[in-house]
C-alpha cells in the first residue's frame, strides 16, 4: 500500500485520475484522497464532488466516526425558552418580568449560567425590536455590537473559538458567504487547533477530545460550525443551517430555534 500511495503523490496534474477506480483497487485512506482532489477542477457550490468518490456507506462513516453530537437542552431549560414562543413585545416582556427561583441571591454560575445568559439574550432582543433596529443594510460592527455580542456572552467561559464576520446577507452561495464558511472560517479554526495540538504535545487521545467552536454571521444571518479531530490527526467540520432572526416580533418563535 505505501508504494501504491506513493505513486499517487507522483503523479502529474495533468494526469487523468479515476479516483474511484484507485479507492476499489486498495485502501486509500480519506486524507489521500482530499491530496489528489485539491488538484482536480473547481466545484459549484450545487455540486456534491464527494459522491462520486466514496460509497453511501464511506460516507456515512467519514461523517459519524467519533462524530460529537451536540448536546440536547434539559428538560428545565426547554420549558424556559418555550415560554418565549409569544408574538407581541407585551406578552414577551411579561414574561421576562417573572422572576426565577435561580435568581437574586440563590444565583449559581456553575447550575444557573443558561437559564441566565438565555433570559439576558432575549431582554436584549426585545429592546432592540422596541427600538426597530432588527433591520437589514447596517455596517457589520453595528450588528455584532446589537445582536452577535450574545454569542461572545454564551462562551465566555471557553479559550479558543472563531469568529467571521460579514457584511451583508445575499444568499447561502454568496461569494463572501462560501469564502468564509469554505476557507477563511475553517483556517482560523485550523490554526486554533494546531495551536491546542501544539499544547498538549499532539497526544493523540488529547487531540480526539478536541472540538473548535467557529461562527459566520451576515447582517441577520447566523451559522455555526465545529472542526474536531475523530482519529487525531484528519480534521473534520460541519456546519449548522443558516439561521435567521427574524424582522418581525410576530415571528418571534423563529429566533427560538437557533436555541434548538
Amino acid at each position: 500500500m505505501d508504494s501504491d500511495i506513493k505513486n499517487l503523490y507522483s503523479l502529474s496534474d495533468e494526469d487523468d485520475l479515476n479516483l474511484e477506480q484507485l479507492f476499489s483497487e486498495f485502501e486509500l485512506m480519506v486524507e489521500d484522497v482530499y491530496y489528489k482532489m485539491k488538484n482536480q477542477s473547481k466545484w459549484h457550490p450545487d455540486d456534491k464532488p464527494f459522491e462520486t468518490i466514496f460509497t453511501n456507506e464511506e460516507l456515512e462513516e467519514i461523517q459519524s466516526y467519533n462524530s460529537k453530537e451536540l448536546p440536547e437542552l434539559s428538560d428545565n431549560l426547554l420549558e424556559f425558552l418555550l415560554k418565549f414562543d409569544k408574538d407581541t413585545l407585551e406578552e414577551l416582556k411579561n414574561v421576562l418580568l417573572e422572576q426565577k427561583a435561580c435568581e437574586g441571591n440563590n444565583y449559581n454560575k456553575v447550575t444557573h449560567f443558561d437559564l441566565k445568559w438565555i433570559k439576558k439574550s432575549i431582554c436584549d432582543l426585545v429592546n432592540e425590536y422596541e427600538n426597530d433596529n432588527i433591520k437589514y443594510g447596517c455596517h457589520e460592527n453595528w450588528y455584532i455590537i446589537h445582536f452577535w455580542s450574545l454569542i461572545d456572552h454564551s462562551l465566555s467561559d471557553l479559550d479558543l473559538y472563531g469568529d467571521r464576520v460579514g457584511r451583508y446577507y445575499n444568499g447561502i452561495n454568496d461569494t463572501k458567504i462560501l469564502k468564509e464558511r469554505g476557507l477563511k472560517c475553517p483556517k482560523l479554526m485550523k490554526d486554533m487547533f494546531v495551536e491546542l495540538g501544539n499544547v498538549v504535545k499532539w497526544d493523540e487521545m488529547k487531540i480526539q477530545q478536541f472540538e473548535i467552536i467557529g461562527w459566520i454571521h451576515a447582517e441577520l444571518a447566523v451559522m455555526l460550525m465545529r472542526l474536531d479531530s475523530p482519529n487525531g490527526y484528519t480534521c473534520h467540520i460541519t456546519r449548522s443551517p443558516l439561521y435567521h432572526l427574524a424582522e418581525d416580533v410576530k415571528n418571534f418563535e423563529k429566533n427560538l430555534e437557533s436555541w434548538f
